[in-house]
């Protein structure tokens, strides 16, 4: 069996501070909280060192452990502790810990608080502990319209479990969810171990490219193929909105390639409030592949209009 300067790595003549500083330098190595991949080794390895540390502390349980040595009817004889200045030191050691885990600065602060840390640190563990013991997800993928990312809807899915159940849940999807976005449907995972609690259904939605509105954020863009003639002198293009909605916008005279018409509040849904993002069309100039003669000499004489004159 190892002795309780083995255990903290210091030599049978270490000082107090030297004891000290090896012991905090293992708690920290060891505690639960920092290994939660290995909670069983680290619990185990946490409570050997302290036990250690609280054997040989002081100079006089150090004094009062080689005693116990020399005498095999006291071997297994343990130290009392002063009940006020061996827990005084015990606790500025833990005192120290935290503030190392927590990023104390005040001493006080940190006796004071002493309580709190360490139920924080127990809840945190019992939540990592649940969590492990959580049956697995199952992880699926819906592919939706953008309409459908617009309106809502609920879906009724199929899916095995992680392990090898099928099962068929209603799948709510929210009005303007985005590209990409988990949905998750508690419970709906794998319940193959009835002692711990079921795992959840969670489903990453794809939205269909559309054909004719391009999402930007929640904002959506419309391109529309304008005639050049209706660019240069001005006219209306009939354009139809995420809801199906037909309407005719007006054209400006001069109006140039590439320009954006903005209709507030015409876009996509912003998902869990009613607000609305804005709908952009686009323009685009299309060049006609002939002209009538009479058009084409109106033109022609329209540009003799605005060329400089020579003398």
């Amino acid at each position: 069996m190892r002795t309780p300067f083995e255990i903290l790595s210091v030599p049978e003549n270490a000082t107090d501070d030297e004891i000290k500083k090896s012991y905090r330098k293992l708690a920290m190595q060891w505690h639960p909280d920092r290994n939660p991949d290995n909670l069983v080794e680290s619990e185990k390895n946490f409570k050997e060192v302290k036990e250690a540390f609280e054997q040989i502390e002081t100079e006089q349980k150090r004094s009062q452990w080689h005693m116990d040595q020399n005498y095999k009817n006291r071997s297994k004889h343990k130290t009392t502790r002063n009940s006020y200045s061996d827990s005084q030191a015990f606790d500025d050691v833990f005192a120290d810990l935290f503030k190392d885990v927590y990023g104390r600065t005040s001493k006080n602060d940190q006796f004071h608080d002493f309580a709190d840390a360490k139920r924080k640190m127990a809840e945190e563990e019992l939540n990592r502990r649940r969590q492990s013991l959580k049956n697995a997800d199952a992880h699926i993928e819906i592919a939706i319209t953008l309409e459908e990312a617009f309106h809502g809807k609920e879906v009724a899915v199929t899916y095995k479990t992680p392990d090898g159940e099928t099962r068929q849940v209603l799948l709510d999807i929210p009005a303007g969810i985005i590209d990409g976005k988990v949905v998750r449907c508690k419970t709906a995972g794998s319940r193959k171990n009835t002692d711990t609690p079921s795992g959840d259904l969670l489903a990453t939605i794809k939205i269909k490219p559309h054909k004719l509105f391009i999402r930007e954020s929640q904002n959506i863009v419309m391109h529309v193929d304008v005639p050049a003639l209706d660019m240069l002198a001005g006219g209306s293009a009939r354009i139809t909105t995420i809801e199906g909605t037909e309407f005719d916008i007006n054209i400006r005279s001069c109006t140039q390639p590439g320009t954006r018409i903005r209709i507030p509040e015409h876009g996509m849904r912003v998902m869990g409030s009613r607000l609305r993002g804005d709908m952009f069309i686009e323009l685009n100039v299309v060049w006609p592949a002939s002209m009538p003669e009479d058009v084409l000499n109106h033109l022609k004489a329209a540009r003799d209009l605005t060329l400089p004159k020579t003398v």
